[in-house]
């Protein structure tokens, strides 16, 4: 069954291995087909313990043998590999879960059999399970010898399967072990560097390249330093790996390309990168027929490393010469196999052709990293393509440049140049026109001030005469989007503007889209001042866009447009009371005409709102009949009853509540709302409902018997709903009960309406179904809030309404805790401000209350302070009976608070508390000193 080694043994756990091996030749057992099959069989997916039951039912009680056997299957040759490697990741979950209870004998044998495993060829995946199994072991920390001799295995000379094997098992280690030793990285390095050198196989130098690829990624910073130094033996091994088209050396090249475009420079020094590009250039000489993944990568490597680094090819210009050349021929290749060039690109040319290389130059990959000296020289073949009667040359010739031009050096535009280009303008053939339009706006973050008057005329020339509306887009992109660098933007408004209007005027619907789309852009853009465009807008023009509103398929876009136009910091108010202001009233009354922009148009409006504020006046007639009709018929689905409430929010916000007390009596159905069924409706009549009263109160005065009428209406909307509550809803109710009391609604008044309110919010919220979990322990905190907001304003008058409520106060606590802390300041207040027989006779709800939150308080002084002062009250009006269920944990808080206040240094108000507390605990002492039983309480 075994098969010998193939080299003598290299270390002493071998011998071991050889002399057991031989002993047990003759008496080990065959593997039990039923063992075989449970491989053969395996489901990855299973659970560990069914894992188990199964192979122990498949094995009896032969329990010793089974790391024997998995290793007898992993050798067999008549096994397949996908039995192979199941038995290999049991094996590995078997060290993983149970080194620590192997015998000595039995982790000597698993150690012996996977060293003999990787000394000979084996396949991809049994490979990785044997390797996987080691790193297991490794991990247990119980193979240092082991790792040692892995290293010791890369300088066997006859054995290429356990050099390439051993250096997998290395790196596979390597990147497992989170700690990453030095010691274990200078290892790895002396493996590399002698499988990287001398006559080393094929087979040996590609899985030291993959090794060096593993190592270098994962290792940390102190360890890429000693890796750097394999750099200089890694390159001719590539070079041979690229000829060769293996797939080694796709991942290291891969590796390279990051670390040159990140500029890390941990493994190229500035000597390797022309050593490299050496390498690379003679790989392309020699063969031409590299996969365009590993050309794209080289390139890449080139033009950052070397070309746009005048540090290491300095005065290189033959060099760059020979770069440029083996391009063309690179590109040329990556042409025939993987370009779809245009139909006009199609036309046959010779491979030499300066026309065919433009075309291929177009397409090429990281024209960010290309060099100036190489660009000037693609430059220089550009003006005279520019002067062939072929448009399609001359197209070729202005595209091939436009993906570099928007990065390109202004020291290479010349005005030759740049003159050459720009004749193209009055071109015949409205494809060069608009080729030509492309590039000038690929140029337009580098071009200079000089030569700005130029390039804005032979726009303005190509927006008036060209026939094209494909190419009037492009212009007109470019005229918002111009170089903001200078004096460039005054310089040209006038031509900017004149050119809008003259695109506008045409009346095209594409173009008027764009025009208007980029005014916007303007308009928004912070670093464009927008007033001296603004002035120069005719009256025609805004006269336009409110008919493109009107009229046109693009009314979104002229609607945002005009709101700009009007909006913005330097808009004009005027025109919003005017053109505007016509146009929105022309609209409103025939809003079902207008598919498609009633929300833009009610955006509009909200914006238009903000601007004017009080000014909106004039516009509230036929939007509020807008908003009735439109929003709130019956059956309108909940979109439109959002626009017109949240319309109806941005008017009571910014528009006075006087002026708008003539419409109250049309927007009092609006709090009903708040019973809604959609969140969002609902959650907007509750923010509206403080508003209404507020106008209430300005239409019929604060002390009046409508305004109370109002208020008692509004209030139990809020509070009363037929489902659940909301967080919103709790929170403008507060928001109300706070703006009854500001605007003169008598405390008194306010209690009768709000004390039976307390108990109907509490009930609810417990017996409420909430729509999302938490959201109970949310309601509990704002309902809470909203009771101890109503007490603050109404001290006195509030005690009836707690006192009533208290009962639902301890459910709500007892049902969820997140409410107690504002419910407990609600009980402490009652005892400040309730009579001594009101607060004996509640005794027994709050105290436990008020006890419970005490330990919460930490050192929060003026609370405690608070607290001890109702504790006080409590004592002094209470009977023995109804203090003597809590006494035990009233007389543990007093003692906490003695404690903490009676140390070195304490702050006057510490002190305070201290005696205090010191008071009520004399005062139950002074109650409780006939019961023996209680009596023991009160030994300091």
């Amino acid at each position: 069954m075994y098969v010998g080694l193939q080299s003598p043994p290299t270390s002493v756990l071998e011998e071991k291995g050889l002399e057991r091996m031989n002993n047990s030749k003759n008496t080990s057992s065959s593997v039990p087909p039923e063992f075989i099959n449970f491989f053969a069989t395996f489901n990855e997916d299973a659970h560990v313990s069914e894992v188990n039951r199964k192979l122990n039912k498949a094995i009896g009680n032969q329990n010793d043998r089974v790391t024997h056997w998995i290793l007898q299957i992993c050798e067999d040759s008549s096994i397949n590999e996908k039995t192979k490697r199941h038995a290999l990741d049991f094996l590995k979950d078997c060290i993983n879960n149970s080194w620590s209870h192997f015998d000595s004998e039995t982790r000597e044998f698993i150690q012996i059999e996977l060293i003999r495993f990787i000394k000979v060829e084996q396949p991809t995946s049994v490979l990785k399970g044997i390797t996987d199994s080691m790193s297991a072991i490794y991990n247990r920390g119980d193979w240092k010898e082991i790792f040692n001799f892995m290293e010791t295995s890369t300088k066997v000379q006859k054995n290429d399967n356990l050099k390439g094997n051993a250096l997998v098992v290395l790196g596979s280690v390597y990147t497992a072990d989170k700690n990453r030793s030095k010691e274990m990285a200078l290892l790895i390095e002396r493996a590399l560097q002698g499988c990287l050198k001398g006559d080393q196989s094929d087979k040996v130098k590609y899985k030291a390249l993959r090794t060096a690829t593993l190592v270098m990624n994962s290792a940390p910073y102190p360890q890429k330093l000693i890796f750097q130094r394999l750099t200089d033996d890694v390159i001719p091994v590539l070079e041979y790996a690229i000829k060769q088209k293996d797939d080694s050396a796709k991942g290291l090249v891969s590796f390279l390309v990051d670390d040159v475009k990140h500029k890390q420079r941990l493994w190229i020094t500035e000597s390797q990168v022309t050593n490299f590009s050496d390498a690379f250039l003679r790989a392309l000489d020699e063969k031409s027929d590299i996969s365009k993944e590993i050309y794209n990568q080289l390139f890449t490597i080139i033009y950052v490393s070397i070309v746009a680094n005048d540090n290491v090819w300095k005065n290189a210009d033959q060099r760059i010469d020979k770069l440029v050349d083996m391009a063309y021929k690179w590109m040329a290749i990556l042409a025939t196999t993987t370009l779809e060039l245009k139909e006009w690109e199609r036309r046959v040319f010779p491979v030499e052709s300066e026309v065919e290389q433009l075309a291929i130059f177009k397409q090429l990959p990281h024209h960010e990293c290309l060099g100036n000296r190489a660009i000037s020289i693609f430059l220089k073949k550009i003006p005279n393509l520019l002067k062939s009667p072929d448009w399609s040359v001359r197209c070729i010739a202005i595209e091939s440049i436009t993906p570099t031009a928007k990065t390109i050096s202004p020291n290479l535009i010349t005005k030759d140049f740049m003159r050459c280009l720009l004749d193209r303008s009055k071109d015949e053939d409205p494809r060069v026109q608009w080729a030509l339009g492309d590039l000038l706006c690929s140029f337009k973050d580098t071009i200079t001030e000089s030569y700005s008057s130029e390039i804005f005329e032979s726009l303005g020339y190509l927006v008036r005469h060209t026939n094209a509306n494909r190419s009037r887009i492009v212009f007109c992109s470019f005229l918002t989007t111009f170089n903001k660098v200078g004096n460039v933007q005054i310089k040209h408004k006038d031509t900017i503007i004149s050119n809008l209007e003259y695109l506008v005027n045409l009346g095209e619907p594409s173009v008027n889209e764009y025009v208007l789309i980029n005014i916007i852009y303007m308009i928004r853009d912070k670093k464009i001042d927008f007033k001296p465009y603004y002035k120069l807008f005719s009256k025609e023009t805004i006269k336009l866009i409110t008919n493109i509103v009107i009229e046109s398929r693009i009314r979104n876009v002229a609607l945002d447009a005009l709101v700009e136009l009007a909006t913005t910091q330097t808009g004009d108010k005027k025109m919003l009371k005017r053109d505007v202001y016509q146009m929105m009233q022309t609209m409103a009354t025939d809003i079902d005409g207008y598919v498609g922009v009633e929300k833009k148009f009610f955006l509009a409006l909200e914006e238009i709102c903000k601007v004017l504020k009080s000014d909106f006046a004039l516009y509230l007639p036929f939007t509020i009949k807008l908003i009735l009709g439109y929003c709130f018929k019956q059956n309108r689905p909940n979109e439109k009853k959002i626009m017109g409430l949240r319309l109806l929010c941005a008017i009571c916000e910014h528009v006075d509540a006087k002026l708008l007390t003539p419409y109250f009596e049309s927007l009092v159905f609006i709090p009903k709302m708040v019973v809604d069924e959609h969140f969002e409706v609902h959650g907007r009549a509750c923010v509206l409902t403080p508003h209404l009263y507020n106008i209430c109160r300005h239409k019929f005065g604060p002390l009046a018997t409508k305004t109370r009428s109002y208020y008692n209406l509004f209030f139990l909307d809020l509070v009363s709903s037929r489902d659940t509550w909301s967080t919103v809803k709790i929170e403008h109710s507060t928001e109300l009960v706070e703006m009854s009391g500001y605007y003169g609604l008598s405390k008194a008044q306010m209690m009768d309406i709000t004390s039976q309110s307390f108990i109907t919010l509490i009930d609810k919220i417990s017996l409420g179904n909430q729509p999302e979990p938490g959201s109970r322990n949310k309601l509990f905190e704002r309902a809470s809030e909203l009771i101890a907001t109503t007490i603050e304003l109404n001290r006195q008058n509030a005690v009836p309404a707690i006192e009533t409520a208290l009962p639902s106060f301890a459910k709500a606590i007892r049902d969820n805790p997140m409410c107690r802390p504002k419910l407990s300041d609600t009980c402490v207040s009652y005892c400040l401000f309730a009579q001594p027989k009101q607060v004996s006779e509640s005794t027994q709800l709050i105290l436990p209350i008020i006890l419970a939150q005490m330990s919460s308080l930490n050192q929060d002084v003026e609370a405690t302070h608070k607290y001890l002062e109702a504790l006080n009250k409590i004592a002094l009006s209470s009977t023995l009976k109804k203090i003597e269920v809590h006494l035990k944990q009233m007389v543990y808080q007093i003692k906490r608070v003695m404690s903490a206040t009676s140390r070195k240094g304490a702050s006057e108000k510490e002190k305070e508390n201290n005696q205090l507390a010191n008071d009520i605990f004399s005062l139950l002492a002074g109650k409780f000193k006939n019961n023996k039983s209680l009596a023991s309480m009160f030994k300091k």
